[in-house]
């Protein structure tokens, strides 16, 4: 997740998110380190078609699941195990530059959102969570989970989990699709026909003056 900076408030729990390490370790795997104690409070896994989120460490009890997130276009239903329920969140990406998606969900007949991925807030209400992404690695970023939010920590920790993998997911399917694109030929006027990008470096290479207006 990315986001603008907040002054974080004394009285949080904080759970640092760190790349797993080490011999034989899963880089894509996920150690949430509960920053009182210096315990691990949640471990998230991934496998070649799901991805789990356990309590505790790796032997923990499984929370929650969901799907691999390739081609799922931003969507992804969790299923939380321990309350035998679904919580379907979807992806909305950016679409002006320099700015930030935001990810949505119902829960418990109420709204959710991962608002500009870094505040989590119920809909209408302040925020009850933050997440600030970390500069380097393996230490990925940390969430802060306000007082109002603490009734809440699995459910902020899970979603955050997800909704960072799925943006990440959907910026890779992007930045493939870019990649992969083949202008086709279009007809300009009565010229013949020639590819959308070559006729724009044409234009760009011979500078602003023959870019017509």
């Amino acid at each position: 997740m990315e986001g603008e900076q907040h002054e974080i408030p004394s009285d949080v729990t904080t759970i640092d998110i760190f790349h797993e390490t080490g011999s034989g370790a899963n880089p894509l795997n996920r150690l949430c380190i509960e920053v009182a104690g210096d315990k691990i409070a949640y471990y998230c896994e991934f496998t070649s078609k799901q991805v789990l989120i356990h309590r505790g460490d790796k032997e923990g009890p499984v929370i929650a699941t969901t799907p691999s997130f390739e081609g799922k276009d931003g969507i992804a239903d969790i299923q939380l195990t321990e309350l035998g329920t679904t919580v379907s969140i979807r992806h909305k990406h950016h679409t002006i530059p320099l700015t930030h998606g935001s990810t949505f969900f119902t829960f418990d007949r109420k709204n959710y959102n991962w608002r500009r991925h870094y505040e989590f807030v119920e809909e209408g209400g302040p925020a009850l969570a933050l997440f600030h992404r970390a500069r380097g690695s393996p230490h990925i970023g940390s969430i802060y989970i306000l007082p109002d939010g603490e009734k809440m920590k699995d459910l902020v920790v899970i979603t955050a989990l997800i909704d960072q993998e799925i943006s990440a997911a959907v910026k890779k399917n992007k930045v493939s699709f870019c990649l992969n694109f083949t202008p086709v030929p279009v007809l300009i006027g009565n010229r013949k026909p020639m590819k959308i990008w070559a006729r724009i470096q044409e234009r760009r290479a011979k500078g602003p003056k023959h870019i017509a207006t």
